[in-house]
């Protein structure tokens, strides 16, 4: 099959089933889907699709097949659709009610309206027009119609009224992945490809500034994006499971030029999707692309035999990539360090070249599809595969050059040796790009030159914006910058609380539920009237859940993570999937967490309080109302997250916060569990870092009610309720039950009287209490009491008007 042939079956393939078939299983959505795929080949002999429609789609067999219950689908009739029926989040405990479904001919109609507005360029080769048709059906026809008038509800249409989890454009992506992964033969043979690239962690934390973090993490986006391209590029983006890529800003800037030759109402498919506006809306749609939000790990539905021929072309991408990223930052480093010496310019670009050489490590495996039925089996042996894979490291010794011993090291990672001698530091640390700072090693001054304006064929050329929307976009306050906007103020000596806060956010178990382990039981996702119909049984891992649960991760990042980041004057630094790293001020740091989590969860109850300041509508809980009442699935009150979360003084080491905060998100994830290692309740877990040296440590799990036990006490110290001397009396009666050593003796009725006698104290007002401390008090572990003694005293802290120690 030619390159035409195949992108004309896959759009077929995508639209075998019109989005609206939940309102009509007769042959009418035949012919409506019929009528878009005309639309979609205008002028083509669609004979082939009718024959494959009627008979040869197996592709769409396969992908409905993967999706049914075992036993169940054949023998049970098609459930009524309408107002009062209901979407079932894949993963459980949720529920979309549809409350305004449209009529059969108004949703057909909405369709067809956004398919008239498309225009392919009409001087592309036959080919590269299918390409871009399908393209802009599976980026933007969904949204589109979503946002019409009369389309809202479409967003969750399912595939099959009686199993209503995965929704119709699920299916018609899986679908279309499988029709792309026919052999010679024109059999479906699909192979899994994971795919994993690092550092992470430590290449992020390694940063100076802000923006030096948030420039790591957007290039190993970046890179990330570029690998994933390689194989969209001649599979289709459909071909990607997780992340799921509609709306991910990396993925859309690296098809700039396609979406720009593609127009959709006028304008081009870019115009659409990043306003060309006015300045304030150029900025936005520029911090969108700007974001971090691809994972350094995907999975993809890949033809079998090619396997290793995508996982190559992947890896050639990101080295080709970084190449050209490092040629243009080599060539700006050396106009500003003023290199005369011939022979001395050549010493640093061998040391250069061989340390971006060095950098990407990259991992990947495979395993062929041999029935779709056992993709929940196939996806566990290629993960297993790609663990052991991780496991067997490479000891490549870290050699870049013959004059590598006994070279000075780069002062942030300690690993590369600098580029340039003192002479050329001398000249850079006079410039803007490196005041007082270095000397580092290739990597860290490439992320210190790639996103500045000066440096040409960086960043900023690679995304076409314009260079003070740019400008504007990467504005990013210094860890100074955050910590004055800590809301309480102080003296003319200490004008305000000079600390800030790291989280790192990370979902709970996501790896188990992305493996199946963690599934619903049938009877939750079964239209209400057939639960008798099914056995009480655990939902098998499928195809559609896959890319469903990709798209609630992915909507959590793309849409609301910096929102809530920012709403508490924060700096994102990096959102994949269920994965935050943020800096906000210190005193806004908990309410922050809670928040993401209440996101993350689409949580109405605990959100309901907030939905003005988002400007949301949160009324099902797992789905939420953005961006002009879009509709968003996230991962639902059936998960949970875990989140560390670092408190230091604004000149403390940046580097040195992110490792304390990551570390603090492993004991939150420690608290998350039961004695006996089995996973209770998303936690947090605190540390203070104070000038002094002293680490205050407090942390419990988000149900155990210390949230609202530390915003009262914040609350009444404020208002002079309490003396602000209360946490530290109280410390001081405590001490000497040592209470952070593990003891047989029940010292809660103790811990209790003397929590009363300090209340009785410290209280400005007689009788005054703290809510619910006493009930917190009681869901503590023993080996976990100094916890209560440290939420008052983490609450001094953080809210006090002067941040001194």
């Amino acid at each position: 099959m030619d390159k035409t042939e195949f992108w004309k079956f896959k759009l077929m393939a995508f639209l075998h089933d019109p989005p609206c078939k939940a309102l009509d299983f007769t042959k009418v959505h035949e012919e409506i889907a019929m009528g878009f795929v005309k639309a979609a080949l205008p002028g083509d002999d669609t004979s082939a699709y009718y024959g494959w429609l009627k008979g040869l789609n197996d592709s769409d067999w396969f992908a409905a097949e993967a999706d049914r219950i075992s036993g169940f689908g054949k023998g049970q009739k098609i459930t009524p659709f309408g107002n009062g029926s209901k979407f079932k989040h894949p993963l459980g405990s949720a529920e979309y009610v549809f409350s305004s479904v449209p009529t059969l001919d108004l949703a057909a109609e909405v369709l067809q309206n956004v398919q008239k507005g498309i225009q392919v360029d009409p001087a592309a080769s036959p080919e590269e027009q299918v390409r871009q048709h399908f393209f802009i059906h599976w980026r933007r026809w969904m949204e589109e119609s979503v946002r019409s008038s009369g389309g809202h509800e479409l967003a969750f249409f399912p595939a099959d009224t009686r199993i209503p989890d995965h929704t119709i454009w699920n299916h018609m992506g899986v679908a279309s992945a499988l029709q792309g992964c026919r052999d010679e033969n024109k059999n479906i043979c699909g192979s899994f490809l994971l795919f994993q690239i690092g550092p992470v962690q430590e290449f992020i934390a390694q940063a100076r500034s802000t923006r030096d973090l948030w420039c790591g993490s957007y290039l190993l986006s970046w890179l990330t994006g570029t690998a994933i391209k390689a194989i969209t590029d001649e599979l289709g983006p459909d071909h990607l499971i997780f992340p799921a890529l509609r709306a991910q800003g990396v993925f859309d800037a690296l098809h700039q030029e396609l979406y720009s030759k593609i127009k959709y109402g006028g304008d081009s498919l870019w115009q659409r999707l990043y306003k060309d506006g006015s300045f304030d809306d150029r900025i936005d749609s520029a911090r969108k692309l700007l974001s971090p939000t691809l994972p350094n790990r995907f999975f993809a539905l890949v033809p079998q035999g090619r396997e290793e021929e995508f996982a190559k072309k992947a890896r050639q991408a990101i080295d080709l990539e970084l190449h050209r990223i490092s040629e243009v930052c080599w060539t700006r480093f050396c106009e500003l360090a003023k290199v005369e010496n011939q022979t001395n310019l050549e010493n640093m670009k061998q040391r250069w070249d061989r340390q971006i050489d060095l950098f990407a490590q990259t991992a990947w495996a495979a395993k062929p599809l041999e029935k779709i039925s056992e993709w929940q089996k196939t996806f566990g042996e290629v993960s297993e595969l790609l663990a052991a894979r991780r496991n067997t490291r490479d000891f490549d010794q870290f050699v870049t050059d013959e004059h590598q011993r006994m070279a000075r090291k780069d002062v942030l990672s300690g690993k590369e040796e600098v580029i340039g001698n003192e002479d050329v530091w001398k000249n850079l640390q006079t410039t803007p790009e490196f005041e007082d700072e270095g000397p580092y090693g290739a990597l860290s001054i490439i992320k210190r030159l790639w996103c500045r304006v000066e440096t040409k064929g960086g960043l900023l050329n690679q995304l076409h914006i314009e260079e003070k929307v740019f400008k504007n976009a990467l504005r990013m306050d210094s860890l100074p910058g955050i910590a004055a906007k800590n809301e309480a103020k102080g003296t003319e000596e200490h004008p305000n609380n000079p600390y800030v806060a790291v989280i790192a956010f990370d979902g709970d178990q996501i790896g188990k539920r992305l493996s199946g382990e963690l599934m619903p039981s049938v009877k939750q996702q079964v239209a209400d009237g057939l639960v008798g119909c099914v056995k009480d049984e655990a939902r098998k891992l499928t195809p559609s859940y896959h890319t469903q649960f990709s798209e609630a991760l992915a909507n959590f990042a793309t849409h609301l993570a910096r929102r809530v980041t920012e709403q508490y004057d924060g700096l994102l630094v990096y959102a994949g999937g269920d994965d935050v790293l943020c800096i906000v001020p210190a005193d806004k740091a908990l309410d922050c967490a809670a928040d993401l989590r209440a996101l993350f969860r689409g949580d109405a109850a605990a959100l309901s309080r907030e939905q003005n300041k988002y400007n949301l509508g949160i009324t099902q809980s797992g789905f939420v109302l953005a961006d002009e009442n879009y509709p968003l699935i996230v991962p639902g009150p059936a998960t949970d997250a875990s989140c560390g979360i670092v408190i230091g003084h604004c000149k403390h080491p940046l580097q040195a916060l992110v490792r304390e905060a990551q570390n603090a998100e492993k004991r939150a994830k420690k608290y998350a569990k039961k004695e006996d290692g089995e996973y209770q309740c998303g936690a947090f877990a605190l540390s203070l870092m104070k000038r002094s040296g002293e680490i205050i440590e407090w942390g419990a799990r988000w149900n155990e009610n210390a949230l609202a036990v530390y915003r009262d006490f914040t609350q009444k110290t404020d208002d002079e309720t309490f003396s602000g001397r209360f946490p530290y009396a109280l410390a001081e009666l405590l001490k000497p039950y040592r209470l952070k050593e593990k003891t047989s003796v029940d010292l809660k009725p103790i811990i209790k009287k003397e929590f009363e006698h300090v209340l009785s104290q410290q209280a400005q007002v007689k009788g005054s209490t703290i809510e619910g401390a006493l009930d917190y008090l009681c869901t503590l572990p023993n080996d976990r009491l100094d916890d209560f003694t440290n939420l008052f005293l983490a609450s001094t802290f953080i809210n006090r008007q002067r941040g001194e120690d």
